[in-house]
This record gives structure tokens, sequence and C-alpha cells, in this order.
């Protein structure tokens, strides 16, 4: 449990806690306080919210599964934690986020995590997903601008939610590079969610372009296409033995990826290695 990430915690903590506050004060509303015309009315809408009870606490069930199975490294985790988390917004953007960030430290537990900024790089190379984030946060301040004009506030809070996500994520493609050359190593951000790797050139066996097909489910279905994807295979000696690396060059914005295997491949080589 010590690389879950402390938003998840929290994020999982904060749906129950809205959840217990919506449900008590269900419970505690006197319907004879309401005039008699809005007195049905009132009566139909709490016994919609009581229905969905089961259903609320289903869904908290189902997020505490998903971080229990990403905590053991199971591939359904991830996806669960998205789906369970999709039907419980507003209140849970913090628990996906948390979830995507303990997805990003288990998978990559047994590398180096490099420190935070990039003092001493004399190559830097930004991540392509800053321009996406703009846009995306962009469309959903439009959203809720939208569904709070036309008194949709439900939508418009949802909306408002799912903005401040995309607004973190914009902090967060344009605060930590996907790839930066130093002179004894390098440091590679492999997915959005995980930490910035250090790397010593030294302790990369071999590093192979490839492609390969990529898709968001841990299984493929019988027709199922999945999309080519370039990637580089680092194969890195850690304390714990040699593992395999795979680093999606579409994470570099796109002008970018030709400089930057050019210069990785000229660094690897002074150190014994070659990019291939």
């Amino acid at each position: 449990m010590r690389n879950i990430h402390p938003a998840a915690w929290v994020g999982i903590a904060l749906n129950f806690l809205m959840g217990w506050f919506l449900f008590a004060a269900i419970d505690r509303i006197d319907l004879n306080a309401f005039p008699s015309a809005d007195r049905e009315a009132m009566e139909a809408f709490i016994q919609g919210i009581m229905a969905a009870r089961p259903i609320f606490m289903s869904l908290l069930a189902g997020q505490a599964l998903a971080l229990g199975l990403i905590a053991a490294g199971n591939r359904f985790g991830l996806p669960l934690s998205v789906l369970a988390g999709l039907l419980t917004l507003p209140g849970s953007i913090i628990y996906m986020i948390g979830c995507a960030l303990s997805n990003g430290r288990m998978r990559y537990a047994d590398f180096t995590p490099a420190l935070p900024g990039v003092r001493g790089a004399f190559y830097v190379f930004p991540s392509s997903a800053v321009k996406k984030t703009r846009v995306w946060t962009a469309a959903f301040l439009i959203g809720m601008l939208a569904a709070f004009w036309v008194g949709a506030y439900d939508a418009g809070i949802v909306f408002c939610s799912l903005a401040a996500g995309a607004a973190w994520c914009m902090w967060r493609a344009a605060k930590i590079p996907v790839l930066a050359l130093y002179e004894r190593h390098f440091t590679l951000t492999p997915v959005f969610f995980a930490r910035s790797l250090l790397i010593p050139y030294d302790s990369v066996e071999e590093a192979r372009l490839f492609e390969e097909e990529e898709s968001f489910f841990p299984f493929k279905f019988s027709r199922q296409q999945g999309r080519p994807q370039a990637k580089i295979r680092f194969r890195v000696e850690t304390g714990r033995g040699a593992r395999d690396l795979d680093w999606p060059l579409e994470r570099l914005v796109q002008s970018d990826q030709g400089p930057a295997l050019r210069e990785l491949g000229d660094a690897l080589a002074l150190h014994g290695a070659r990019l291939i």
C-alpha cells in the first residue's frame, strides 16, 4: 500500500463523507414543513434518492475494490476505478486522479523516481499533453457555463469537477518534461500519470525502437484493432534485476521526436549502449 497516492485515500474518504452527509440530510427532511402543493414532488424526490442508496454504496465498494486491485498490481484495477469514479461524479474526480497516480507508481515501482526539476539538464523535451489538456480544460469550462446558463445545475457541477481535473492535468503536463538528458543519466516519464524515472546511461543494456498496438482496456475483443504506437523499449538494470521499460514516442511533441531520438541515441552511444 505504500505506493498508493494520498489523493486516492482522500478521494475515497470524500466520496464516503459526501454520501453519508447526503443520505443523513435526506433522512432528516420533514415533509410536513413543505407546502401541500410541493409535498408530493418532494416525497418523490426523496424516494428517488433513497432508492439510489444501494447503488451508491455498491459504487463505493467498487472504488475500494479497484484501489485494492491497483495495490496488488492487477491490470483491471485502473479501468474499474475509472468506471466507478465516472458514475459518482462530481465528488470522485480526486479519487480517479489518485488511482491513476497510484497505478503509475505501482507499474514502475522497480525504477528510481527522479527528483523534481530539471536543473543541470542540457536537453529538456516537454510533454505533448500540454496542448491536449488545454483543449479539454476549455471544453469542460464551456460545458459548465452552458449548463449553468440553461439551468442544468447538476450537469454544470459535473462539468466544473471535470474542468478542475483537466486544469490540474494541464498544470502537470507543463511542469513535468517527458525527457531530460543529463551528463550521466536521463529522466523520462513513461505515461502521463507516472513519476519521472531516473535512468543512468550505463544501466541501459539495450534500447530498441518498435511499434505496438495500444489500447486502454486490459483485454482485447475478438475484432478490436489497437492503434499502432511507436515506442522505445529500454532494457534497464535495476536493483531488482533487468527490467523492460516501454516509452511511447507520442509523449513527445511531434516536432521534437526526431531531435529527441538523435540526442538520446548519441548520449547512449557515449556510454556503450545503442538505440536500434
